[in-house]
């Protein structure tokens, strides 16, 4: 029987061999690398772009939420016509069953108040304002007593309201602020200010206690002086940086200090003050000249002013910082505002961070619009 024929390939398949394997996996390593680098490029691009705008965006906020309660700065209060008496301003006594600590309290009637720090420590600003709808002006009462004040009108004021009462000609020692707890005296202009009285209040319809009364206002409050109203709910906030954030505490409520910006790692801020060394025109006024409403770079300080219805703006700027490290510098400089240089000797390596600085310069609208010359 006559065999089928075989057909065979002329070269036999051996597959892959080492050397090719070798090969596939260099060029499979160097296309990894390849592309992880140009990954790890990307990312370290998209960090420094993404941090850079967390700064600018925790910046815009703290700009934001700080220049709004300068804007305020004063309500109630901005028709009082001496601030200060030999330079220092009237000191409230204040009692804030929340600050068990340090109740009562004081604090100066004056818009806002710069506390420096010195070298690279932010400043501090303490703003005050009240919030009344009903009444902007100062009230004068004609007489009182340790618990109540018989004012000219008694209209815009209400149960409920804190107020502060002084004397009109010259500030004493100290003012008070008190909580208003009637203004049902039959006589039509006797408001009471009653430690521990039990009241419904005008704004809740609710019965409160009186808790921010003392025993009784000093005698030289007792006679002719002036009632500013703040309101149900004045506000005394302190901005300060803690822990890289600026926080801000009302100092006349819980007294906590809440988060409002992160990545702020400093405050700086300065008065302008209308001593009369401004320029008008091209023509240089001398330092005694009256007031000519102009704040000139010489008037910018930081120290308090000596008259504070001169104080015709407020000026701060916050430094923002990025929260990612570069490898390399990338500032060279320190940041600066209108002020003057940051000192970063605080931040370690404060050269391999980005920074962005905000300022603002706003105008004391309640002073001007109250005192101004």
């Amino acid at each position: 029987m006559q065999r089928a024929p075989v057909f065979q390939s002329g070269r036999r398949s051996r597959g892959l061999s080492l050397i090719e394997i070798l090969v596939g996996l260099a060029i499979g390593l160097v296309t990894a690398l390849v592309i992880f680098e140009v990954f790890s490029m990307s990312m370290a691009s998209n960090r420094t772009t993404s941090s850079g705008n967390e700064a600018q965006i925790s910046a815009a906020i703290g700009l934001f939420q700080l220049e709004r309660d300068l804007k305020v700065a004063g309500m109630g209060f901005g028709t009082l016509t001496q601030m200060s008496a030999a330079g220092v301003p009237c000191s409230v006594n204040a009692i804030n069953p929340a600050l068990a600590a340090s109740s009562p309290f004081t604090f100066p009637l004056v818009p806002v108040v710069i506390t420096p720090g010195a070298g690279a420590v932010p400043d501090q600003l303490d703003v005050l304002y009240g919030n009344s709808s009903y009444m902007t002006a100062g009230r004068i009462y004609q007489s009182g007593s340790v618990s109540g004040k018989t004012t000219v009108s008694r209209g815009g004021i209400h149960p409920g309201d804190q107020a502060v009462l002084s004397d009109p000609l010259m500030p004493p020692a100290a003012c008070e602020l008190v909580e208003i707890t009637s203004d049902a005296n039959a006589d039509g202009f006797t408001v009471d200010h009653v430690q521990d009285a039990i009241y419904t209040s005008f704004y809740s319809a609710a019965q409160v206690v009186a808790t921010r009364n003392s025993a009784g206002t000093p005698a030289a409050l007792n006679g002719t002086g002036r009632l500013y109203n703040l309101g149900p709910q004045p506000r005394l906030n302190q901005w300060r940086i803690v822990n890289g954030a600026l926080v801000a505490a009302n100092l006349l409520a819980s007294g906590v200090a809440s988060p409002v910006a992160d990545g702020i790692v400093n405050l700086k801020a300065e008065y302008g003050v209308d001593d009369g060394g401004g320029v008008a025109g091209a023509a240089a006024v001398p330092p005694a000249a009256a007031n000519d409403g102009i704040i000139s770079p010489s008037e910018w300080t930081r120290a308090a002013p000596a008259n504070w219805s001169q104080v015709l703006a407020v000026r701060f700027a916050l430094l923002a910082r990025s929260p990612h490290l570069e490898k390399s510098p990338v500032t060279p400089v320190a940041p600066s505002w209108q002020g003057g240089s940051f000192d970063m000797s605080a931040i370690p390596n404060w050269k391999n961070y980005r920074y962005r600085v905000v300022e603002s310069v706003v105008a004391m609208r309640n002073l001007i619009w109250g005192t101004s010359p």
